[in-house]
């Protein structure tokens, strides 16, 4: 729910994480939110209770002029991940840098690095995970 959340702040709204964890999985507001298991569909629940249009659901990654696309109309992108050591996880790519076709990404794990940047070819596959499925698109 972190990078929903997040998500939804750069659109100027303001809920706690609990708050948007519960409307990703159509919960009590009123009720502590477990940490299971989300997937972007999820996220796009929590968006479209937010207020923000939910943007598009996609497995895969996106293409560089895609990322380019979404960034210069100021919409970030939330995609999922799968580790290499197994499991999955959010980021959000919030930037780029076309001298190096680099990418910005935020991550909300407790142990990780906030901000993070590395080649768009790089962030699709790499040692330590690959992009799996992608959320576009948000507010538009």
């Amino acid at each position: 729910a972190a990078g929903g959340n997040t998500i939804a702040a750069w659109f100027g709204r303001s809920y706690s994480q609990n708050q948007f964890c519960n409307a990703a999985f159509n919960r009590n507001q009123n009720t502590q939110c477990p940490n299971s298991q989300a997937t972007l569909g999820n996220v796009q629940t929590g968006l479209s209770w937010a207020g923000v249009r939910p943007g598009s659901y996609v497995t895969g990654w996106l293409r560089y002029p895609t990322v380019q696309t979404e960034i210069s109309a100021q919409r970030p992108i939330e995609t999922r991940i799968q580790w290499s050591s197994g499991g999955g996880h959010m980021h959000v790519i919030y930037g780029y840098d076309d001298a190096n076709s680099w990418v910005y990404w935020g991550d909300p794990w407790p142990s990780s690095d906030r901000y993070n940047w590395a080649s768009h070819a790089w962030y699709v596959n790499n040692n330590e995970f690959s992009w799996t499925h992608s959320l576009y698109r948000i507010g538009a």
